[in-house]
């Protein structure tokens, strides 16, 4: 099971941040494909900034 994760990090609170599952149960192409759509992605969390994102291979996303 490949995921992609977007780190969501607090604009009021820079080093706030958190792990936000974009996609699941994908293949690592579909993952890497799906990240050109993170900005527009982005925009539904108004609060945060988009800090980076990654391909996860596993069941659950780890805390950075």
């Amino acid at each position: 099971m490949i995921k992609l994760i977007a780190v969501l990090c607090r604009i009021a609170a820079p080093f706030d941040c958190h792990d936000e599952m974009v996609t699941n149960n994908t293949s690592m192409l579909a993952c890497t494909m799906a990240m050109r759509d993170l900005p527009e992605w982005a925009k539904q969390f108004p609060a945060y900034h988009l800090s980076h994102w990654k391909c996860q291979i596993g069941e659950k996303a780890n805390s950075i």
